[in-house]
């Protein structure tokens, strides 16, 4: 479909963004809550931006055109007409925190904790969200922690986020800074984190909390579902492999091939581990390829079907959002599509807002 624009071509992307209902009235058109018509500059290569009326959102921040650009302290001038673009990665701050938090301020007041475990995916969302919730977040490229405050509506919100497992997650007990009446769990397995990619690294460090990925998760939502706190669950992202590097395809590659330098390196790492009979099965498995990824988003899913049930228990599935969508892929992280921050953050903050306005225990 061509637009209006010669520079400018559309496609359709078969993506599940339901927060582009926010965009409705001639900006973006949605298809069922599906397909998503996308705006691609040919020009300049991957220029995702449309045009929004900045005149319409926020006018009590009017003058406030700093840009959240994924923890860079980059500031986008002159871009009162863009919400994203993928070439810098940015976004525009008054127009996202008019729609994601002051469209869906909770009826509740007080204080209220996210507390936030997860992988480098996460961490993208959570540094977006900070940079909404806070007027004084200045970014942060350290993901190992992360902590951030502000109002929202009549809720005074904390974020804390932690790089970890889901083993981490069990850790967790309620305390007078994190009461399980006022704190809702956002977490992940940082399942690309638990993959190898030998033998370019020699060393897969996390073996065991692959090996033991989808006990740790029941166990983690057994945990939280005890102390009766809402959980948000998000799913891997897709990996794309076209965004990796050279030295990290080849081994994908070669872990699918079932190459013998990945099975010699594997040997040398896993014998004494898992012994010699099993080593195939882990190595092959394991590897840090698309394939490896999907295997770990079934062993997940798997598990989640058990708390189907659970009120209490939400899930953001991130593989069916991004999947064939390499386009959006960070160049230099293959499992983080910017773009898409802000709709898993839109999914986060509906969530976060519902476990706040349903509680009953306040």
């Amino acid at each position: 479909i061509n637009s209006s624009s010669s520079s400018l071509t559309s496609h359709l992307c078969p993506v599940e963004m339901q927060f582009y209902h926010f965009l409705a009235g001639g900006v973006v058109v949605v298809l069922q809550i599906v397909y998503v018509i996308c705006l691609i500059d040919s020009n300049n290569e991957g220029v995702f931006a449309l045009p929004v009326d900045m005149s319409k959102v926020g006018q009590e921040e009017e003058g406030d055109g700093r840009a959240a650009s994924m923890g860079l302290s980059n500031v986008l001038k002159g871009s009162s007409h863009v919400y994203y673009d993928v070439r810098n990665s940015m976004v525009n701050r008054v127009f996202w925190k008019h729609e994601l938090l002051h469209k869906n301020e909770p009826m509740r007041e007080g204080p209220w904790v996210l507390t936030v475990v997860g992988g480098k995916s996460m961490f993208a969302i959570v540094d977006f969200l900070c940079d909404l919730l806070s007027n004084n977040y200045k970014g942060s490229e350290e993901y190992k922690s992360l902590q951030c405050d502000g109002g929202w509506g009549r809720m005074h919100l904390t974020i804390r986020y932690h790089y970890g497992t889901s083993s981490v997650v069990t850790t967790w007990s309620p305390s007078e800074k994190e009461p399980s009446t006022r704190t809702t769990f956002l977490f992940d397995t940082a399942s690309m984190q638990l993959t190898h990619a030998m033998p370019i690294e020699p060393h897969w460090h996390y073996y065991e909390q692959w090996r033991s990925l989808a006990s740790n998760l029941q166990h983690a939502l057994e945990h939280l579902t005890k102390y009766d706190i809402y959980t948000i669950f998000m799913t891997p992202t897709a990996l794309c492999e076209e965004k990796m590097s050279a030295e990290e395809r080849w081994a994908a590659q070669s872990c699918q091939s079932h190459a013998e330098t990945v099975r010699t390196a594997c040997q040398k790492e896993l014998t004494h581990t898992v012994g010699r009979l099993h080593v195939d099965r882990a190595c092959f498995d394991g590897c840090r390829s698309r394939n490896g990824m999907d295997r770990l988003y079934r062993q997940e899913m798997g598990v989640l079907m058990k708390f189907q049930s659970q009120k209490s228990v939400a899930v953001v599935d991130a593989m069916k959002i991004t999947e064939n969508q390499c386009w959006a892929a960070h160049p230099n992280v293959a499992t983080v599509y910017p773009p898409f921050v802000p709709m898993f953050a839109s999914h986060v903050i509906s969530h976060l807002k519902h476990s706040i306005d349903s509680s009953t225990r306040l």
